[in-house]
């Protein structure tokens, strides 16, 4: 995993996607050209980022040495982490939320479903997605061990398919990717295929009850477990392909887990399963089953190959672009606030013309985050000197 820095580098254009997501740069051209962008192309984005910590987290829950109290360690670590880039998110928006009347009206249950689900601010709700997907992952490691134990005293340990370590433990795995899909199969009825479920009418009053509890099935429960999974995956096949080929002595020399993975035919599969979700994606957007738009049946696919073709090509990690990343995904919605309150010709420009919006967007919120990161830095290295 040491020369995943492709990684990095689709993570930055990853974040403009979701500035793109947000600004919709092609409208104001073509309206089939943006929906493709924005509603389809787009939506790698989220799923990439959840990829990634799957990959990196996650996978450390199934280690075979790994006990409660460290995966939990490991747990508690990682959502810190997050809750507080959520927290200082959550402050850096309010006075926008406030400004723009999002909080009026607001009730102790709307409250909790915006800090659970929805998130505070549009972009926001990536931050508790992402830790309750994680939970929801470490729930089902824990219940990995006892059905691997339970499977031990059901069939005994003398039994063939219990003998190797590797297939005890994917018992509780095959589950829980089970789970996962099951979960997010249950999120699409409440997302691009809703339309269809707006058919049947016990479907259409389960969801409606649901919808109370949180406005969409692109969260931290439907969503998120499924890309984490598919990153927690995609690692423990890497470990173990490497850890066969060691153990035969093969290929000792430069030897590394992204060898493993063909890029052309990884790519391939990238074209073809993109064909087929941006027909999806067109053609329920035609039908207008859509009550959101993040969710497709062809969107696991997709994922998958555009992350095994990302791995096939070793690059040395860039921990600068990784933190760019970060701070463009929290800071481009103040930007989007500043541009569209731009004085004069410049203003009524961007307003008037999209592709410019998203330019100056982007560009500004490159420009923002650098600064931002630059003023950290100094600042940590100041507390260091104290």
């Amino acid at each position: 995993m040491e020369n995943r820095g492709g990684l990095d580098r689709y993570r930055l254009l990853a974040a403009f996607l979701v500035i793109a997501i947000h600004t919709s740069p092609l409208l104001s051209l073509n309206e089939n050209a943006d929906f493709f962008l924005t509603r389809i192309f787009a939506r790698m984005a989220v799923p990439l980022f959840l990829m990634i910590t799957g990959y990196y987290v996650a996978v450390k829950f199934w280690e075979e040495e790994r006990e409660p109290s460290g995966s939990l360690h490991i747990l508690v670590r990682f959502l810190k982490k997050i809750a507080l880039l959520y927290g200082i998110s959550i402050m850096l928006y309010l006075p926008v939320g406030l400004y723009a009347g999002r909080y009026k009206e607001i009730t102790v249950a709307g409250i909790f479903r915006m800090l659970i689900f929805d998130g505070t601010f549009y972009h926001l709700w990536y931050f508790p997605a992402c830790m309750l997907g994680m939970v929801i992952l470490w729930i089902c490691s824990r219940c990995s061990r006892r059905w691997m134990e339970e499977s031990k005293r059901t069939l005994g340990e003398d039994k063939q398919e219990l003998s190797d370590p590797e297939k005890k433990e994917m018992i509780g795995f095959q589950r829980t990717m089970l789970l996962t899909v099951i979960l997010y199969a249950f999120g699409l009825l409440g997302d691009s295929y809703y339309g269809l479920t707006e058919q049947i009418p016990v479907l259409k009053k389960l969801y409606d009850g649901i919808f109370h509890v949180f406005s969409y099935t692109r969260n931290g429960i439907f969503l998120a477990p499924l890309f984490l999974m598919l990153g927690v995956w995609i690692a423990q096949v890497e470990a173990r392909i490497t850890a066969q080929e060691m153990g035969r002595h093969l290929y000792e020399i430069q030897l590394h887990p992204v060898y493993i993975w063909n890029r052309r035919r990884a790519g391939t599969g990238l074209l073809i399963s993109l064909a087929l979700m941006t027909v999806e994606g067109f053609i329920l957007h035609k039908v207008q089953w859509q009550r959101h738009d993040s969710m497709y049946v062809m969107l696991p696919f997709v994922m998958l190959f555009l992350y095994i073709w990302i791995c096939a090509k070793p690059q040395q990690p860039s921990p600068q672009l990784r933190k760019l990343s970060t701070w463009i995904y929290i800071l481009h919605p103040a930007v989007i606030v500043v541009v569209h309150a731009l004085p004069g010709g410049m203003g009524k420009l961007a307003v008037g013309n999209s592709l410019i919006n998203y330019v100056l967007v982007a560009v500004g919120t490159t420009i923002l985050s650098a600064a931002g990161m630059l003023l950290w830095k100094k600042m940590r290295n100041i507390q260091k000197k104290e």
